[in-house]
């Protein structure tokens, strides 16, 4: 049997993480109801994030846009150079980024934690509670896709791709 780790299928898996992870930014995330007032409202990861801005919330926004939207983003990128023998790049530099991508792995899966630990904290509330919707599934599925992507890298065949230094 052919192993699971080779360069191509972790770049073509954090390919398809990346486009799902798109789809989690824009895809309804959360919907917060609060009782008394009768308000119900429901937002993408995107769009929390812009009304917490709009909101004056600058430093909550840049925290979510750095951790939940900028830092998977940018792990994929990397994971995708890294792996591509179409990026003219040395292979320290390969190994490198490798490296910052599997340091950063063990850290993927906090952001579905603090998204479930705010669900159960609202929900014990009475005044307002929050239900997670298909973003965070999609959201989940993307991060599930880039530790996946990540656990099938060749190491040893990263020396052979890009040019010498």
């Amino acid at each position: 049997m052919k192993s699971l780790r080779s360069n191509a299928n972790a770049a073509t898996l954090a390919l398809i993480a990346l486009l799902v992870l798109g789809v989690a930014f824009i895809s309804p995330f959360i919907t917060i109801r609060v009782e008394l007032l009768g308000v119900n409202k429901t937002y993408s990861l995107i769009g929390g994030i812009i009304n917490l801005f709009a909101h004056g919330n600058i430093f909550l926004g840049a925290i979510l846009l750095i951790f939940r939207v900028l830092f998977p983003t940018s792990k994929l990128l990397m994971l995708i150079v890294c792996t591509s023998r179409f990026m003219p790049i040395s292979w320290k530099s390969r190994i490198r980024m490798h490296h910052l991508v599997a340091l950063s792995a063990k850290y993927s899966m906090l952001d579905i934690f603090v998204v479930a630990i705010m669900i159960v904290a609202f929900k014990i509330g009475h005044l307002a509670k929050v239900s997670g919707l298909a973003g965070i599934y999609i959201f989940t599925g993307a991060i599930a896709l880039s530790i996946a992507a990540e656990n099938t890298v060749d190491i040893s065949s990263l020396k052979g791709e890009g040019r010498d230094e």
